[in-house]
């Protein structure tokens, strides 16, 4: 059957598929970062009671740029591609740590699944406890689809379920097909204004059923406010 394959992602997020698990020809379901946008925000809203509207989607949107562009150039290490030169300097040192981290995470004897989320940060950020819900939705669809990913890792991999009907990019998986177990998760905080030692970056948890069955919550919640 093979992996899924992506058709279109709006700017909402609601990805679309060719649907490989039921007789339809294709599939259109909200993404797990969209989901959980129905969840307060406090630190947010009190940003953008403070700043204003305009003030506050200018920097949002900054930000978002600057997320994507390190995205890239971690999907690229993958590929074999090394940054020609990476000019913002807050990119730049994000990437850094990326390296510190993964020639460390290359090494590691592979006894799981483990799935991972990057997240660009300021060193000594508080970790935000949606994180976790957002990994083991993704850990879901990983396991769902275990028997078609390739051994090793797997960088920014577009994953569905129709029972849940949710969808989402995973960012990196590094799957091991002789364990047939619900895949532990690893957030990868990479601070943006400081190089950083590996255990100021990584903090990796087992599944966790409990959280996986609150994203479930949210989802129906989704569903009934919205309508997809």
């Amino acid at each position: 059957m093979g992996l899924p394959k992506l058709v279109d992602k709006d700017k909402n997020r609601n990805y679309s598929f060719e649907n490989q698990l039921e007789g339809v020809n294709f599939v259109k379901y909200p993404s797990v970062t969209t989901i959980l946008k129905v969840l307060d925000k406090p630190g947010l809203d009190r940003a953008r009671g403070y700043l204003g509207n305009a003030e506050m989607d200018k920097r949002s949107a900054i930000s978002t740029g600057k997320g994507t562009k390190l995205h890239s150039f971690i999907e690229g290490y993958f590929k074999g591609k090394t940054p020609a030169g990476i000019v913002d300097k807050e990119v730049s040192l994000a990437y850094q740590n990326f390296l510190t981290w993964i020639k460390v995470e290359e090494k590691r004897e592979l006894d799981e699944t483990i799935v991972y989320d990057f997240k660009t940060c300021k060193y000594g950020a508080d970790v935000d406890s949606n994180y976790w819900l957002q990994l083991m939705a993704y850990a879901e669809l990983v396991y769902l689809w275990r028997a078609e990913l390739p051994e090793g890792f797997s960088s920014e991999v577009p994953l569905y379920t129709n029972h849940v009907r949710y969808a989402g990019t995973i960012d990196l998986v590094r799957h091991n097909p002789q364990v047939d177990a619900k895949p532990s998760v690893m957030l990868v905080m990479l601070p943006k204004d400081k190089l950083v030692d590996i255990t100021d970056i990584e903090i990796a948890r087992p599944y966790e059923e409990s959280k996986f069955q609150a994203f479930k919550h949210l989802r129906n919640y989704y569903w009934y406010t919205y309508g997809v």
